[in-house]
């Protein structure tokens, strides 16, 4: 009797230490929010990319601490997603501590920048932001952090409870493999694909109007006593990487309302990265891969790295270059406007 071999292969035991080799576990801990459809759990301490500590305080923001109405004025408040928020960098590198230096250094010495961004927010999230935390704070700024894909719906996670044993449970490698890659999520999956796939198209135009809508209320509202909405656009890499770089939509909404300050950080961005871009040109490599995703490349391999503004490992977030560009291009726009009378 011929001897029996087995031929298939060996299955992968994808157990707590392999997830944690393949970057699962320490996620940031979220709650479920009735108006936000999720929010950060406050009072955390996150170990995120790059060696990075992200503090979260007790109103669920990686922000200072502050009782009652944050101190300083001129108030700027930011209303941002991922990248505003930080992932990836320290802190006091983002570009709103740039800006709070800047503004501090200049004509608005008493001048305090309040980050109120979360990752993978929308406008939609934003606003509720802003009416839950910011309206009753009167900012004499609000710098609302927009990309096309912000006018997408919302996305509404169902978190468990949060107890000491919940934060512990939902720290392991295990839970967090299983969130991210099996658990469901409330969202309009076709709204959310037809804007990531082409925020342009026609078929995108009632989210636009809506979103563009929103946006009117916000700007309404603040001119009420006399504040000012600052639209920033911070592209993605496949944007900066780009050999041309088309306008959104929202640049066609600030042109048409002058009182609106646009600051769009593109073109600095991609003149700082112009000796990585012509290496990678080079070595003819298109970080835009197909069907829009987008490469992770490594970074020891390239000469010209210390002129990338977004980390080559993971292109969709500023590194602490491209932090510091997008801080000086919104200090450019907003010393003046914050200077005092006379100044």
């Amino acid at each position: 009797m011929p001897e029996h071999h087995d031929q298939r292969p060996p299955r992968r035991r994808a157990g707590p230490v392999a997830l944690a080799r393949m970057g699962y576990g320490n996620p940031r801990l979220i709650r479920t929010d009735e108006r936000r459809g999720y929010a950060l759990v406050g009072e955390q301490d996150i170990a995120g990319p790059h060696g990075t500590v992200e503090r979260i305080n007790a109103f669920g923001f990686r922000e200072r601490d502050w009782t009652g109405a944050p101190t300083g004025r001129p108030l700027v408040v930011v209303l941002g997603h991922s990248v505003s928020y930080g992932v990836g960098v320290e802190a006091e590198e983002r570009w709103t501590a740039r800006l709070e230096s800047r503004l501090r250094a200049g004509t608005a010495h008493g001048a305090c920048v309040l980050n109120l961004a979360v990752p993978g927010y929308t406008l939609e999230q934003m606003l509720a932001v802003y009416d839950e935390i910011a309206r009753p704070l009167a900012p004499d700024v609000v710098v609302a952090e927009l990309t096309a894909f912000s006018i997408r719906p919302m996305v509404r996670l169902d978190e468990p409870a949060d107890f000491p044993l919940s934060r512990w449970i939902r720290r392991t490698a295990l839970f967090d493999f299983w969130r991210r890659k099996v658990a469901r999520v409330r969202r309009d999956e076709g709204l959310t694909r037809q804007v990531l796939d082409d925020p342009a198209a026609a078929a995108n135009d009632p989210l636009w109007s809506a979103a563009e809508e929103r946006l009117e209320g916000l700007r309404d509202e603040l001119a009420t006593w006399g504040a000012r909405l600052v639209v920033l656009h911070t592209p993605s890499a496949a944007q900066a990487f780009a050999p041309e770089m088309p306008p959104t939509r929202w640049s066609a909404w600030c042109a048409e309302r002058p009182d609106v300050i646009e600051v769009d950080a593109g073109a600095a961005l991609r003149e700082r990265m112009r000796p990585l871009t012509a290496d990678l040109a080079a070595r003819s490599i298109d970080p835009l891969m197909v069907r829009g995703r987008l490469a992770k490349l490594d970074p020891e391999q390239f000469a010209e790295r210390d002129s990338a503004c977004f980390f080559l490992d993971d292109l969709q977030h500023l590194t602490a270059l491209g932090h510091g560009i997008v801080g000086e291009r919104v200090a450019d726009a907003l010393g003046p406007l914050l200077a005092p009378p006379g100044r």
